[in-house]
């Protein structure tokens, strides 16, 4: 089933490297549910750098348990 990767936009469905299969994707949310960061890869090892994600990350308010 590939109802999210084509939801969030990331589905390929032919291309010259891949075929029926979803782009690398990140996507980052913050608790309210608002999209934060995305990044989606033009290709299958097109990945966002780890510091920038934990940044987006990092920026929400802590809660408390």
């Amino acid at each position: 089933d590939r109802t999210a990767a084509q939801t969030y936009g990331v589905y390929v469905e032919l291309n010259f490297e891949s075929f029926r299969i979803a782009r690398p994707a990140t996507f980052v949310i913050d608790p309210s549910g608002i999209i934060r960061f995305i990044h989606v890869g033009i290709h299958q090892f097109d990945r966002p750098r780890v510091p920038d994600v934990l940044a987006v990350a990092d920026s929400f308010p802590r809660t408390s348990s």
